[in-house]
């Protein structure tokens, strides 16, 4: 029940866990490795629940240990799932040092024990390990440290590629990885071999042991083909070991990336344009990424060198744009981190530290910047449709933009009436969600007047100083889509309360709610996620919750009262301009405070179309999948959005490409830190502030105004959360299938999103207080503490850790 490291094939891993394959690896590689060998997982399974270990199994231990050049052995603990891709467990598991002969037995017996200690078990369940798991030991042989310590083959804080990061210390490097004594530490160039940065306490490394790890480290790196956490000691003579090497698990993945001469930066195009933290679907990804470039070549009347997607990156299953050409440019890339800032108002700050560390390798890699003659033609025929729209007043403004988006849909529908084959299935998809862009540029004309709001507060501070509040005139908007969608989910409620039904889709008031809202979802600009009218279990969820304790009558009298208020004020404001001798003034602020409110409320309906159009893009691509389960090529139509478009005519193994495709979106869909933007060397950027998570007082950015006193509730799925009213909706980002829950909420903090992101938005028209961009706030904050929220300066303060 022993294998030697010599004897140890890739056939064995179950055998050997995690450790004991990687060293044996290395070993047979003819790497540096002390010899030793494993218990193999079996003899766990075999003797582990024995109160000792079998006396057979510890001759054939004994012997094996006689062989040995050493009397002294390291007993490690090595795991089946450890040491795997993405799951490191480091530190969950026991190894014990300079062990004799007389120490086996126990040594055994504690390595096994460790495999269910509460470390262990709390690391398994975190990552959903329930079974399929057993425990082999390695006996290797000691190395008489003289210097020991740990290698990261890249920066595990920064994520960049090119540096290596060395922890040292005389003695025993067990004393560094459980944290007895406080290591030298070394940040070095790779290429150059250059120490950047240097922390010493003992000055434990001298010139000739760093050249030996800078080369010893890049071998290995190349062998397993990833940046490698990796233990190490020189012995008396300064002769290099290699004692362990696992990946570095808690690097941002760059798979996707171009790997060139040039320095490039990729943006996360789902946090800061989308507000999209979730992975994308392949099928998804493939439609959606084809609007870019499609987009730009509209725009620019691109004839020739028409831009392709390959500039869009699918890595980690996120959006990510190339944007060195715009970084080539400070003055460029600072206008557009501006121009975005409403979306993402950490981005501005993210943009900015990246040129100021790197700013100059970008020179020189991007165009020289002039505006296209296209985006001027392209604006110009745009004039003649605005000075049409400017006629239609605003009242009549909700059936003008309700009519163009139903009659470009019927079109659109008559096209996929009409499709015969599933290449043109495909095709449309892409087609379908240009034509919704373009409609969308139209129908945001519609709503300009959200410019108001300049003009709005510019009279205020200058005749009404501090009085009213301008924030108060987008609350309880009339007509605005997604309150009415609240209005109708609460009326619904209301109607069921009374006649003391449970919510069903049988209902026919809640047949027209899903006619009119079933095309969203909850990650609705992926057209690879069901649709509400596939699966109405969220919206029924949300009924069922605004039944309890009757909130549905709080929920409307709140809406109605807002409501009231907002007219109020425009009636108030007018009211105080006429009384100090503006009545010409107060009449044309009437006219500019209501178009706001309409402009507001118009907005939502572009996003909607969007929407509607991508379900019809979806069930072009349903019928493609249900022909491919027909062939025998899928077990079910929805694996189809797990290819990428290019893969379902490929002649490839189908059912084998999805099910690698799903592995990795149900890994990504636990990921929740995400850089807003990854350099090419490895540099990820996730905001441009670091917070004390100890820290009682937590700074982020302003949203929407007001003071709220709560306790926390973290979300990630607005699906399966159990927000109750008033709580604190801690998250990362919202779209609009989270508008629902802002009914409850009693204040909201996000990581991402800026005052024009849906949060931002949606935050301000139901009169609640909001704070962005506080860094891992989902992990920072917890489920029950007590909070203050304050809306107007960002800061957050933590009252209690109940």
């Amino acid at each position: 029940m022993i294998k030697w490291f010599k004897d140890i094939t890739e056939a064995d891993f179950e055998l050997v866990g995690g450790k004991g394959y990687n060293l044996a690896k290395m070993f047979n590689q003819g790497m540096q490795v002390p010899n030793g060998f494993v218990i193999l997982s079996t003899a766990y399974d075999t003797y582990g629940s024995l109160e000792s270990v079998d006396e057979t199994l510890m001759e054939e231990v004994y012997k094996a240990f006689d062989k040995m050049e050493s009397g002294l052995v390291a007993v490690r603990s090595s795991s089946t799932v450890e040491d795997l891709p993405g799951l490191s467990f480091a530190g969950q598991y026991s190894t014990y040092l300079e062990v004799t002969r007389d120490d086996l037995k126990e040594r055994i017996r504690g390595c096994w024990d460790s495999l269910n200690n509460e470390r262990a078990i709390e690391y398994r369940l975190k990552n959903k390990i329930t079974e399929g798991y057993s425990h082999a030991v390695v006996v290797q042989e000691m190395v008489n440290s003289h210097v020991s310590g740990i290698a990261f083959t890249s920066n595990p804080v920064s994520g960049v590629r090119d540096e290596l990061v060395l922890n040292t210390a005389f003695g025993l490097g067990e004393a560094i990885v459980s944290g007895q004594v406080t290591p030298d530490h070394y940040l070095v160039d790779k290429s150059s071999g250059e120490i950047i940065e240097s922390t010493l306490k003992e000055n434990s490394l001298d010139g000739s042991m760093l050249k030996k790890l800078l080369e010893v480290c890049g071998k290995t790196e190349a062998f397993f083909g990833k940046p490698q956490d990796i233990e190490f000691a020189f012995d008396t003579s300064c002769k290099l070991f290699l004692l362990q090497s696992r990946d570095i698990t808690t690097l941002f993945p760059m798979d996707a990336f171009e790997r060139d001469d040039k320095f490039r930066a990729y943006l996360n195009t789902g946090t800061v344009m989308l507000g999209m933290k979730e992975p994308f679907t392949p099928l998804g990804f493939s439609i959606m990424s084809t609007m870019f470039p499609t987009i730009i070549n509209v725009i620019t009347a691109r004839k020739k060198n028409l831009l392709t997607n390959s500039f869009v990156k699918h890595n980690a299953y996120r959006m990510y744009v190339d944007i060195t050409y715009l970084m080539s440019s400070k003055f460029i890339a600072k206008q557009f981190a501006n121009s975005f800032s409403g979306n993402d108002l950490p981005l501005k700050g993210v943009m900015n530290s990246v040129i100021e560390k790197y700013g100059n390798r970008f020179k020189g890699q991007g165009y020289r910047f002039r505006l296209p003659l296209g985006i001027i033609k392209y604006s110009i025929g745009l004039t003649g449709k605005l000075r049409e729209i400017k006629k239609i007043p605003n009242a009549e403004r909700y059936a003008a933009i309700r009519a163009l988006g139903d009659k470009a849909f019927a079109v659109q529908k008559k096209i996929f009436d009409e499709l015969r084959t599933d290449e043109e299935r495909v095709s449309f998809a892409k087609e379908v969600l240009v034509e919704a862009f373009k409609l969308s540029q139209t129908m945001a004309m519609y709503c300009l007047d959200v410019n108001n709001l300049i003009k709005i507060e510019k009279v205020l501070k200058k005749h009404l100083p501090d009085k009213y509040q301008p924030e108060k005139l987008v609350q309880s908007l009339p007509g605005c889509i997604t309150q009415t969608m609240m209005v109708d989910l609460n009326k619904y409620a209301e109607v069921l309360d009374e006649k003391g039904l449970e919510p069903s889709v049988e209902h026919v008031e809640f047949q027209k709610i899903l006619e009119t809202y079933g095309h969203r979802a909850n990650i609705e600009l992926d057209l690879g996620t069901e649709r509400w009218r596939e699966d109405p279990s969220y919206l029924l969820g949300l009924v069922k919750s605004y039944m309890v304790d009757q909130m549905y009558v709080r929920n409307l009298e709140d809406y109605e009262s807002k409501r009231k208020q907002a007219e109020h004020m425009i009636e108030d404001i007018c009211n105080d301009l006429i009384s100090m001798g503006k009545t010409s003034l107060a009449k044309k602020m009437k006219k500019i405070m209501v178009n706001y409110r309409y402009g507001v409320a118009m907005r939502e309906y572009p996003k909607s179309d969007i929407v509607r159009f991508l379900e019809l893009g979806r069930k072009a691509l349903f019928d493609v999948g249900h022909h491919l389960v027909k062939s025998g090529s899928l077990d079910k139509a929805t694996d189809v959005f797990f290819l990428y478009s290019e893969e379902i005519y490929s002649g490839q193994d189908l059912k084998a490409l999805v099910a690698e495709h799903k592995e990795i979106y149900e890994k990504e869909m636990k990921r929740t830190s995400i850089p807003r933007m990854v350099l090419s060397n490895g540099a990820t950027y996730y905001t441009s502030t670091v917070i004390d998570p100890n820290a009682d007082v937590l700074k982020g950015m302003a949203l929407s105004p007001g003071s709220y006193e709560g306790t926390i509730r973290v979300v990630f799925d607005p699906k399966t959360t159990a927000l109750k009213e008033g709580e604190i909706l801690v998250t990362e980002s919202t779209n609009p299938a989270w508008t629902p829950l802002f009914a409850a909420a009693g204040a909201i903090i996000m990581e991402y999103g800026g005052p024009m992101s849906h949060g931002g938005i949606v935050a301000r028209e139901y009169g609640i207080p909001a704070v962005v961009g506080i860094p891992s706030a989902t992990a920072v904050l917890k489920d029950g503490q007590r909070v203050r929220v304050n809306g107007e300066t960002g800061i957050i303060e933590i009252l209690t850790n109940d």
